[in-house]
C-alpha cells in the first residue's frame, strides 16, 4: 500500500523531492546512473553512485490563525566511490546541476525553492566521499482538524521489527 500524501497532511517537500527523482531518473541520463534512495548506512557506504535525500528540517516563518508557514531544508547526499578526484567531482557536480534543473522544472519551484550551501566531504585519505547539498522549500500547514484514514493510519503505525542496523 502507498500512502497518499498532500500538502495538507504533513511536511512533505522531502518525500516529494524524493517521488519526483525516482519519477524523472530513467529519463535523464545523468540521474540513471544513481541510486535514489532515502538515507540508508548501508546504501550510501556500498553503492557506487547514490542520491540520497533525506534529514528535513521545519523553521516557523509565520503564524496565522488557521496555519503557519515554514522553512523548510532538506539536504541531499551525492555519493560516488570513483577513487579518481576529478572523475569524482565532475559526476557528482554533473548530478546536483540535473537536480537543481529537474527541480526548477517541477511543481516543488512553486514552493520557493533555492539551495544555499554545498559542501564536498572528504575520506581520510581526501578521496571524495560525498557532496551534501541544502535545498530550501516553503511549506504551509494548516492546523484544521483532519479525517485519517484508518487504513492509513495502521499501516503508518503497525508493529515494526527492531534489529540491528548495518553502519
Amino acid at each position: 500500500m502507498t500512502l497518499e500524501l498532500s500538502m495538507d497532511d504533513l511536511f512533505t517537500s522531502d518525500i516529494q523531492l524524493y517521488e519526483l527523482l525516482k519519477e524523472v531518473k530513467d529519463d535523464n541520463e545523468i540521474l540513471s546512473k544513481f541510486f535514489i534512495s532515502f538515507p540508508s548506512g548501508y546504501d550510501i557506504k556500498n553503492r557506487q553512485y547514490g542520491i540520497f535525500v533525506g534529514n528535513a528540517r521545519n523553521v516557523l516563518d509565520q503564524q496565522t490563525s488557521t496555519g503557519d508557514s515554514y522553512d523548510s531544508s532538506v539536504i541531499v547526499l551525492i555519493t560516488s566511490k570513483q577513487t579518481d578526484y576529478q572523475l569524482a567531482k565532475v559526476g557528482i557536480d554533473l548530478a546536483t546541476k540535473e537536480l537543481i534543473k529537474e527541480i526548477r522544472k517541477s511543481e516543488l519551484t512553486k514552493r520557493g525553492f533555492k539551495w544555499t550551501e554545498s559542501t564536498i566531504v572528504y575520506t581520510d585519505s581526501l578521496d571524495i566521499k560525498y557532496r551534501s547539498i541544502t535545498f530550501y522549500f516553503k511549506e504551509m500547514y494548516s492546523w484544521e482538524d483532519v479525517d485519517y484514514d484508518e487504513r492509513d493510519l495502521k499501516l503508518i503505525f503497525e508493529d515494526v521489527e527492531i534489529t540491528e542496523g548495518d553502519e
